[in-house]
């Protein structure tokens, strides 16, 4: 069972190389008299795992187009306090997405950064969603199914300045 590669990705090797790993991994799979072997499954297993993360990362590389940056890991403290968010870790979702504006950021990606589980970040995009409706923002978290989630940048720039309004001079 061999899949097409993707239009345009014919000529770039990482791309190429990751198919005809995937499809060794498919075809050895698909081997019951080498899978039967103990330590070849295991071995197979492991091949899986390592295939698995470089897909994600050539994934990630190619159609989300998220650079790697720079976060401020306290940046979420103003903001839970601005905004009266009611927990630490949708405060530090908002700030993330915030620092990596039109950028869909997969729920895996967040709880990596973030050190959560996937699970806890279900739960506390949830809880987002409802601070940031109460405290009149708007539901301006968008989630792209199998993306992730993500903020736009007309809607980042929106919150900041709902945290620090402008300074208004006094004539």
């Amino acid at each position: 069972m061999t899949t097409e590669l993707p239009s345009g990705f014919e000529s770039d090797p990482g791309v190429v190389l990751l198919h005809r790993l995937n499809s060794v991994r498919v075809a050895l799979r698909g081997s019951k008299s080498l899978t039967a072997i103990a330590p070849f499954s295991e071995r197979i297993d492991d091949i899986d795992r390592r295939l698995d993360r470089l897909t994600r990362e050539v994934h990630d590389h190619y159609f989300m187009r998220v650079e790697p940056s720079p976060i401020d890991k306290l940046a979420w403290i103003p903001l839970r306090h601005a905004l009266n968010l009611r927990s630490r870790g949708s405060a530090a979702i908002l700030a993330y997405l915030l620092q990596h504006p039109d950028q869909a950021i997969r729920r895996r990606a967040l709880a990596s950064e973030l050190g959560y589980s996937a699970q806890t970040i279900g739960v506390y995009v949830t809880y987002l969603r409802q601070d940031l409706i109460r405290s009149g923002i708007g539901d301006v978290l968008h989630t792209l199914h199998g993306a992730g989630y993500f903020i736009t940048a007309a809607d980042a720039e929106r919150i900041r300045i709902f945290c620090h309004p402008p300074l208004t001079s006094a004539a």
